[in-house]
């Protein structure tokens, strides 16, 4: 199962749950936050996929580091 999918499942679920115990709050927060989470996920897909054609390497302590 992709991550894509996972993420869709899990904002699913969350919805689902939030509509069972009658919160609308909620269901609008697991929405939003699902649509959000499947959007930045698209984003990072395709940077990386465009950063790896170019080859360009990032190591893990430079996405790390706060500045």
């Amino acid at each position: 199962m992709t991550a894509r999918n996972w993420i869709i499942v899990t904002a699913t679920v969350a919805t689902l749950y939030a509509g069972y115990v009658h919160d609308l709050a909620a269901m609008f927060v697991g929405l939003a936050w699902g649509s959000l989470m499947v959007l930045l996920h698209a984003i990072e897909v395709k940077l990386n996929r465009l950063l790896d054609d170019r080859g360009i390497n990032v190591p893990d302590y430079e996405i790390a580091k706060d500045r």
